[in-house]
């Protein structure tokens, strides 16, 4: 998890610590600074109030806040990058405009930002996952119900404009987890927030984003970028080797 000094910055720790011992064999907080080491020692007096809790390990570093968070990524060989975010007005200030994007475009692995952290975490009970027409959105399903067993969800809605071979499953083989099928139309970024905010979805999922971006990609703004901009939830971006063709 990157962690930055910030109002929520102990809400987001015990949040990291409850998905960890669901999800996790290790948890590691990554906290870089762009400028004098000024904050590292209140985060770590955050850190040691939870030693006992939940076990973690602590990288301090200076440099560029994304590429420092990438590269701890990639030295950990991690599989889930976590950030701390903040519902109807983007991301954490420490975390906004080019950092977050770098983030997202970049990471090779999974990247979730939790919205609302609680520092006394309820249980995760309904999460949602749009199933895109894409080589992605299989693998997406599958760690859906992978997360939603994990975490004792109740529920798991699968969302699609339109259901067929490329973002189906016979979820009768995988888990007795309640999953519902329902049909979105119109923007897909809209309608995920909406839906959202309606049903009471606590973790929203969908593909990463593709690594190589064509030209509708560069036009017109994708669906997380509406999603960033109102974060109705806590979103998990699947990170797979996929690609569209």
């Amino acid at each position: 998890m990157g962690i930055g000094l910030s109002p929520s910055l102990s809400a987001n720790i015990a949040e990291a610590g409850r998905l960890a011992a669901s999800l996790a064999e290790e948890l590691i907080f990554v906290h870089v600074e762009d400028g004098p080491a000024y904050s590292r020692q209140e985060i770590e007096m955050e850190l040691a109030a939870v030693k006992d809790r939940f076990p973690h390990r602590f990288l301090g570093r200076q440099g560029d806040i994304s590429e420092g968070i990438l590269d701890a990524c990639e030295e950990e060989n991690a599989d889930l990058l976590l950030i701390g975010a903040l519902p109807k007005e983007g991301l954490l200030r420490y975390y906004s405009g080019s950092i977050a994007r770098q983030l997202i475009r970049k990471s090779n692995c999974s990247l979730m930002l939790l919205s609302q952290p609680e520092s006394f975490p309820k249980a995760y009970s309904k999460l949602a996952v749009f199933a895109d027409h894409h080589p992605k959105t299989k693998d997406t399903l599958i760690m859906s119900i992978a997360l939603a067993q994990a975490l004792q969800a109740q529920n798991l809605d699968v969302l699609a404009e339109s259901f067929g071979t490329s973002n189906s499953l016979d979820f009768a083989n995988f888990t007795p987890i309640k999953i519902e099928r329902h049909r979105i139309d119109g923007a897909a970024g809209y309608r995920l927030d909406q839906f959202s905010k309606d049903h009471g979805t606590q973790i929203l999922i969908l593909n990463s984003l593709d690594t190589k971006l064509g030209y509708r990609d560069r036009v017109f703004t994708h669906e997380i970028d509406y999603l960033l901009s109102e974060l109705p939830c806590a979103i998990l971006l699947v990170h797979s080797s996929e690609e569209a063709s």
